[in-house]
């Protein structure tokens, strides 16, 4: 009897409820029941941005102090007498009317002062100076050191007469006739104070030549035509020497000496020298 209740129980057929709910049971698991679990690190928390607890009074307040820094310092640098220009220092003495001129910057803020400009302003109003430099001497102090330009020779024309110098820039204007080399322009042509007249070229030709030239005979005057590249020597005498001043003083000169050995009763109204070699002469 309990051999064959055995071998019924074990013949009965599977009970199709019971199999319907573990069939139910595998489709609701998970099915990477092997992945491994998460982990958690307490340390990783010092690591994330802290949050701003601070009232927002104190960020109004930091704003406010950094404002009136910036303040302060603009009003230090540009509105307080600490550099306002109190002294002017210059290399050597000036003439009245230069430090007369300077003074009208005195008074003002030493950094709003351009140099460029103080220098500009000098250059217009004394074209006698030349290579002006100005140096900001902190907290109130201006430094000015300049040359003055050479003259060399006097420029006439249309009746007045300037001062030139080495480098031809007419820079001055003066009553008659100093003791340089007297050059008339036959042309005319008007002249501004501070532009340049006549090439460097032409001034040390002059220069050179006239020494050298009253050895021989007593000068007058020079003249200018049509360029400057001729030059005519007006003599005591009335005679006219015509020079080229591209060519050399010295050549010019020994032709003229050895003509006038022996050809000077020839000649009554000019000797002219520009080609090189030959005395033309009338």
């Amino acid at each position: 009897m309990v051999v064959w209740a055995k071998l019924r129980l074990m013949s009965e057929p599977p009970d199709p409820a019971k199999r319907d709910l573990g069939r139910e049971m595998f489709k609701k698991s998970p099915r990477n029941i092997f992945k491994p679990p998460k982990v958690f690190n307490p340390k990783d928390l010092s690591n994330k941005p802290q949050t701003n607890n601070k009232p927002i009074i104190f960020k109004i307040l930091k704003l406010i102090f950094l404002l009136l820094v910036i303040l302060s310092l603009i009003y230090l640098f540009f509105y307080s007498p600490l550099f306002t220009i109190k002294n002017i220092i210059v290399d050597k003495k000036l003439p009245t009317s230069i430090n007369e001129h300077l003074a009208n910057i005195k008074g003002k803020n030493i950094f709003l002062v351009r140099s460029s400009e103080i220098k500009a302003d000098l250059l217009k109003n004394f074209p006698e100076l030349v290579d002006i430099s100005v140096i900001r001497g902190l907290p109130d102090t201006i430094k000015v050191s300049y040359n003055e330009r050479t003259p060399k020779i006097i420029w006439q024309s249309s009746g007045r007469y300037y001062i030139v110098d080495e480098n031809g820039v007419a820079f001055k204007e003066i009553q008659g006739i100093a003791d340089f080399p007297l050059v008339k322009d036959n042309n005319d042509l008007a002249i501004n104070i501070g532009e340049q007249v006549v090439s460097t070229n032409f001034i040390n030709f002059v220069t050179e030549l006239r020494p050298k030239l009253k050895e021989q005979v007593e000068i007058n005057r020079f003249e200018v035509n049509e360029t400057t590249f001729q030059l005519d020597a007006i003599l005591v005498s009335g005679l006219i020497l015509k020079f080229d001043t591209t060519r050399s003083v010295d050549s010019q000169l020994n032709d003229l000496k050895k003509f006038l050995a022996d050809r000077s009763n020839e000649t009554q109204e000019y000797i002219d020298l520009r080609v090189e070699g030959k005395v033309f002469y009338k």
